[in-house]
């Protein structure tokens, strides 16, 4: 940091080269010691080394007596332009005085008697470089590090203006100015300095310089940075008028006069201190938990002054460090995204300098503190913590000491408050390491229960070598090891069993949140086309190669990326089949969110606060119910439960791309070539506008082509600021491909923590390549209204794929179509009551009747003209060509060629022959596959969504799988719990083939073991009772017809009782053999059924089949199941552990379903045969879950898989991951022999015969757990600090 004592030092004692002075005295030139006198107007300069100017690099100069320096001779002829100019030319200049000048007088007669001269000089002098450096150091942010390696300075000394007679010559008013250009090779900046200022722009009548002659061929001089080929421009304080003269005078550092710029990147950044009411701040960005040190520079300071900053609403008190630099120590924010940074110099009373200070999501930007082994930090009673931090980046010096403390976050009422809570290291040495043991820390008060969420902070000791105010941060974590003695003397010792019991019943009584949580979607392919809606889990992201630990059996997890009104949203995982994961089915599926991982605005409020409110609600409850004990987990998944993809709409996409092609969001597939900006499409949902600039391409192999392309896109809604992205043309896109403007300001991503940025009403642009290669050819914006828009700069061209929300049906207009389903009528006119053009492939009528009136007008274009004319780019009479014969007219390329790379492609062809680019050729081809993805993606998926019958959610499960055709079987129960009626169930539909169901709608259930026990006393009852029932009829009915055969034989009849029997009316008793869908009819006979079993031998039972039920009202019709979780109806734990790829594999085939009575008696011989054994290597071990955004160390509901079902004393070790269709096996729960058996059983090693059919289009990763391949035993249950 360059307001180091040692520093300042050093740079008074180096300044000695130069002519200084008093910080109130007017700059003096730097020496020249063997300057070059420039030959008039003006000279090239060649270098040798190079100097970056507005992001474009330049290894020679045109230096003009006319005080500016060009980076072309185009620039020697002066021209009295005023910059920025949005017409021709547009130079690119460095011109610390842009006016006229002469060098001799108009009469040359006679010589002039004083030295006026325009030199420049390359400088080389090692002492001179290390003197610009201090000075560049002492008054530019962010210069740390800078070691000039090269400088070029010009000095126009004792300049007049043009238009002096040899008369008056001596006797005219002198300018002497100087810019000295100083590099390292990479970064270069700009000294400007005033020595002395008399003349404004030209002569007057009186020959005073205060009284400008300011006539249109004189107008006042300008200061200027101009960036050329419509880049941008800067412009220093009184630049272009009569009060230029002042530049001598006012600030510009430390020293009044000198003038400090980096002019590296295509944004120019002042230093020192100027008037201009703008700050400058470095860095620009930082985490919600703060502790950076920002430097700020903009009016020149003075050491008196009482210096506040104000962080959005927070305010703290600032540091002089010189006249052009103060400091300010970030506080900790409650908000993401942009926030207002204001600076006042009169204690807080007014802040008149204002700049906005970029506040990055926890988990998105580094952290200072690292936690070591990161398991032992999520238990509750670890022996040893660790954690280590960089020195250096806390204070340079290496003796300073150190504080290390314990930090909690809470929200109550309406209030969220971070709180210091106590010491775990004070004074400790700067060492960059530390351990501790947590049981000499704990806290044993009641008020510390309320901190369950926290982190650690490490800063400088009071009074330790220096006050640096700079402070490190841990990510966030659970406080359980530091509250453990507290819950246990509140609770005992099953304090987090009743932690979580107190939580669930409090959820209980409000799920009102879950009505308008997002629906997931079905399949993950839905979930990254969705990407307006949704957004990867950074825990869980098979595009960043996850591992996702946090979610066994996940390959990816996304996360809703706009909340509800009250501030939630949804976490929808996904298995290697691509298919949704249920919280009933494992606890490492997909969730509810109380509170959005990203926060919700106005944020600042409980549950609204990005991340921490998250933490609050949903990831510390998974910890006392799902980490810190077991048997309540099932608990969290009924107040958290998923979401169904029943419900789920899709987007729709359009698209444009390559020369360019269009493709509607009903299909239509077209060639429009306009020539400006026209309206891609807008909707009057949320009054959405999204713009495209068409320009014709550049530098191809094919000059002069009359065809276009896309360079620019332009967007916005209600609300929202303009964002605007744009290719940055040849030269300029070393660095950045891609240029953004938000509310035309630029934007960058340079910085891992800039990567993903957040505005008002857009929910964010991102940056979608690595911070490691980081060319910025490809973001996305999201905005609040759901839509998605991803930009790509694809060869100098854009190509846009826009994504919108299923409420923007029939609200759609402009060269995207109409939205209606209906593709005849998506190229239509932008007049009301035309006629659409329906013949896809007549170019010149859609050009002409079509594109051109969806041109924008100057009123209503989002785009920036700052250095573009709007006439100048809007060519109404442009004819482009209109069929690819025209193409091939005095072409070179050949049919031959084309055909290779295009085949029957119409718009790769007519790319290729209208640019003679392959590349661009290439690019349309790969933009049609992409678009095909996207349509393949977000098709239907029709599915049963979760099995909703009675104690479901106790039961083992073979398939997870519920789509129409999938088939689900119950083969057992969970500890405490008796399979009662064994069913296997088929996801169906209706005969319309759009309404899906289970069949059947009843049969399984689990029931507990006094519910068995008192369902067989009432059967024994009832068989007793039914039995004495049975006894008197027999008696009524034998002394019946004894006395009917007395009669009879009296009577002479020779009838035989036998006879008359079957002549009588009534039905015959068939009560035993009645059977129903799923099982017997009723749960007494079923038990009669197996008692019966135990004793008489057993038969074969015969195949159930399932009557089809017509009342539906027990499932959920179209999947959009879990409706009774928001009414408190139902109850969910994790099933056990899967016992066969069977449950993953859809495409093997399906055994033959046996009767439940011939399943119970297969199931009661494995039993009997021998004991039930578990090894801890069945049961996959629980993974700490992640908050989503939070940094992967911490977890999420839904990264522990059955823990509910798990012994308590025994340990889970982590299983080698795996994918599904793997046919690795695990035999460690079968014997030689079983192994053996089994495999003459099978032809996959599976246990399973295969259909043959291919695996799901999710691509492998090695991130699945091993999958039992046995018959399903006991569970077992996890260690609690698991």
């Amino acid at each position: 940091m360059a307001y180091s004592v040692q520093l300042i030092l050093v740079f008074a004692a180096t300044l000695a080269i130069f002519h200084t002075c008093e910080s109130q005295a007017t700059a003096n030139l730097y020496e020249s010691s063997s300057g070059t006198d420039i030959v008039e107007p003006g000279s090239n300069v060649d270098l040798g080394f190079t100097i970056t100017y507005y992001g474009r690099k330049y290894t020679s100069l045109y230096v003009s007596q006319n005080g500016y320096i060009a980076t072309s001779p185009d620039a020697s002829v002066f021209e009295y332009i005023t910059w920025p100019n949005p017409g021709n030319p547009d130079y690119t200049l460095i011109a610390p005085y842009y006016a006229e000048v002469t060098l001799r007088p108009v009469i040359r007669s006679k010589p002039p008697s004083i030295p006026l001269y325009v030199k420049y000089e390359i400088v080389s002098q090692e002492a001179k470089l290390n003197n610009f450096t201090l000075e560049i150091e002492e008054n530019v942010l962010a210069a740390d590090g800078f070691r000039a390696t090269n400088a070029f300075m010009v000095t126009w000394s004792d300049v007049t203006f043009s238009g002096v007679a040899w008369q008056t010559f001596a006797d005219a008013p002198k300018n002497t100015f100087q810019a000295v250009l100083v590099t390292d090779g990479t970064r270069t900046f700009a000294i400007f300095n005033y020595h002395e200022l008399t003349w404004t722009g030209g002569p007057n009548a009186d020959g005073k310089a205060e009284q400008n002659y300011t006539n249109a061929d004189f107008p006042p001089a300008q200061a200027v940075f101009n960036a050329g080929n419509r880049m941008g421009t800067y412009t220093l304080p009184y630049s272009n008028t009569s009060n230029i003269i002042q530049l001598e005078t006012s600030g510009g550092s430390s020293m009044r006069g000198r003038y400090f710029f980096d002019i590296s990147d295509d944004i120019i950044k002042a230093g020192g201190c100027h008037d201009n009411g703008k700050l400058e701040i470095s860095p620009s960005f930082g985490g919600m938990l703060g502790g950076n040190v920002v430097e700020i520079s903009g009016p020149c300071f003075e050491e008196t002054d009482n210096i506040w900053c104000r962080f959005d609403d927070v305010q703290v008190v600032g540091t002089y460090v010189n006249r052009a630099m103060i400091q300010c120590v970030v506080p900790i924010l409650k908000a993401r995204g942009r926030i207002e940074l204001a600076v006042s110099t009169d204690g807080g009373s007014s802040y008149g300098y204002k700049t906005t200070y970029t506040v990055g999501l926890l988990g998105h930007i580094p952290d200072g503190v690292l936690l070591t082994d990161k398991q032992e930090w999520m238990k509750t009673d670890p022996q040893n913590l660790y954690l280590t931090w960089s020195p250096s980046e806390l204070i340079r010096s290496s003796n300073a000491l150190v504080n290390i403390e314990i930090y909690g976050y809470k929200e109550d009422g309406n209030s969220v408050t971070w709180q210091k809570l106590r010491a775990i290291g004070e004074r400790e040495p700067n060492s960059g390491q530390f351990n501790f043991q947590p049981s000499t820390v704990q806290c044993n008060s009641n008020d510390c229960l309320e901190y369950l969420v926290g982190a650690i902070q490490v800063s400088v000791a009071d009074g330790s070598i220096t006050d640096s105010p700079r402070r490190l941060w841990s990510p966030v974590l659970a406080l359980g090891w530091f509250i453990r003695q507290a819950a246990i003397t509140k609770y005992k010792n099953n304090w987090a069993s009743q932690m979580c019991t107190e939580w669930s019943v409090k959820e209980e009584n409000d799920k009102t949140w879950f009505d308008d949580v997002p629906t997931c979607p079905c399949t993950v392919n839905q979930s990254m086309a969705d990407f307006g809606r949704w957004q990867p889990d950074v825990g869980c992201n098979i595009n960043a190669g996850s591992e996702c630990r946090y979610h066994p059996n996940a390959v990816h997890c996304v996360r809703s990326v706009v909340g509800t009104s009250q501030g939630a949203g949804s976490q929808c995982c996904y298995n290697g089949n691509g298919e949704i994961m249920y919280a009933t089915d494992s606890f490492n599926g997909s969730t509810a969110d109380r509170s959005l991982e990203w926060g919700q605005s106005p944020f600042r409020q409980p549950k609204l606060v990005p991340a921490l409110s998250h933490w609050v609600q949903d990831v510390i409850p998974y910890y006392y119910c799902c980490l810190w004990s077991t048997e309540n987990c099932v608990n969290y998944m009924r107040v958290r439960p998923t979401k169904a993809c029943g419900s789920y709409e899709a987007p729709k996409p359009a698209m444009t791309y390559g020369d360019p092609h269009f493709i509607t969001f009903d299909g239509k597939k077209y060639t429009f070539n306009g020539l400006g900006e026209f309206v891609l499409f807008q909707s009057t949902q949320s009054d959405f506008v999204l713009q495209g600039r068409f320009e014709q391409p550049t530098n191809l192999p094919f000059d002069n082509v009359n065809a276009t392309v896309v360079t620019s896109v332009a967007m916005k809604e209600t609300n929202s600021p303009v964002i605007e992205i744009r290719v940055n043309p040849d030269g300029a896109d070393w660095k950045r491909k891609l240029t953004v403007l938000v509310d035309g300001q630029h934007v960058h991503f340079d910085e891992p923590g800039l990567m993903w940025q957040d505005f008002q009403d857009v929910v964010a642009i991102i940056n979608n390549e690595s911070p490691t290669a980081n060319e910025q050819t490809n973001f996305t914006v999201l905005f609040k209204s759901g839509v998605g828009i991803q930009v790509a700069n694809i060869d100098k061209l854009l190509n846009i794929i826009t994504m919108v929300p299923p409420n923007f049906k029939d609200t759609t207009s402009g060269l995207f179509g109409n939205w209606d389903e209906d593709a005849s009528n998506d190229l239509k006119a932008q007049s009301s009551g035309a006629s659409p053009v329906t013949n896809a492939d007549d170019i010149e009528t859609i050009h002409k009747s079509v594109g051109v009136t969806w041109r924008v007008s100057k009123s209503t274009s989002l785009f920036q003209y700052t250095t573009l004319n709007f006439e100048e780019l809007n060519v109404n009479n442009f004819e482009p060509h209109y069929n690819i014969p025209s193409l091939r007219m005095n072409m070179t390329l050949t049919d031959t060629v084309v055909m290779s790379l295009c085949g029957s492609n119409k718009q790769c062809q007519f790319d290729y022959y209208a640019t003679g680019d392959s590349a661009i050729a290439t690019a349309t081809l790969d933009a049609q596959e992409r678009y095909d993805q996207l349509v393949d993606s977000i098709k239907p998926v029709q599915v049963c969504g979760l099995l909703n019958i009675d104690n479901i959610d106790k039961s083992l499960k073979e398939g997870t799988s519920y789509n129409v055709g999938s088939r689900i079987k119950i083969i057992g129960c969970a500890d405490g719990y008796e399979l009662k009626t064994g069913a296997s169930y088929e996801c169906v539909t209706d005969d319309t083939g759009t309404i899906t169901r289970w069949s059947p709608t009843e049969g399984a259930k689990c029931l507990t073991t006094e519910e068995a026990k008192e369902l067989l006393a009432e059967a024994n009852t009832a068989s007793i009772a039914l039995g004495v029932i049975i006894a008197i009829i027999a008696v009524a009915v034998i002394v019946g017809l004894t006395v009917w055969w007395y009669r009879t034989r009296q009577s002479g009849s020779h009838r035989t009782p036998e006879v008359d029997l079957e002549d009588q009316p009534g039905e015959k008793d068939t009560t035993d053999e009645k059977e129903v869908e799923g099982g017997y009819e009723n749960v007494v006979e079923a038990e009669m059924m197996d008692e019966k079993a135990e004793h008489e031998p057993k038969e074969k039972a015969a195949d159930v089949t399932p009557t089809e039920i017509v009342d539906d009202s027990e499932i959920t019709p179209g999947g959009t199941e879990n409706e009774g979780y928001a009414k408190g109806e139902d109850e969910t734990v994790p099933e056990k552990p899967k016992t066969s790829s069977k449950s993953y594999l859809p495409w093997h085939k399906k055994k033959k379903d046996k009767s439940n009575k011939a399943v119970a008696a297969e199931k009661k011989d494995e039993l009997d045969e021998k004991p039930v054994e578990t090894s801890i290597d069945d049961v996959e071990a629980p993974a700490e879950p992640t908050p989503g955004g939070v940094a992967p160390a911490e977890p999420t509901p839904g990264g522990v898989t059955n823990v509910g079902f798990t012994k308590e004393d025994e340990e889970i070790p982590k299983h080698k991951k795996r994918f599904p269709w793997s046919k690795k096996k695990d035999k460690s729960h079968k014997s030689k022999k079983d192994e053996e058996h089994s495999a003459e059983q099978t032809h996959d090693g599976e246990g399973t015969e295969t259909t043959g059919e291919e695996p799901p289009s999710v691509e492998p990763t090695n991130d699945m757990p091993d999958q039992p391949e046995t018959t399903p035993e006991k569970p077992v249950k996890a260690e609690s600090d698991v």
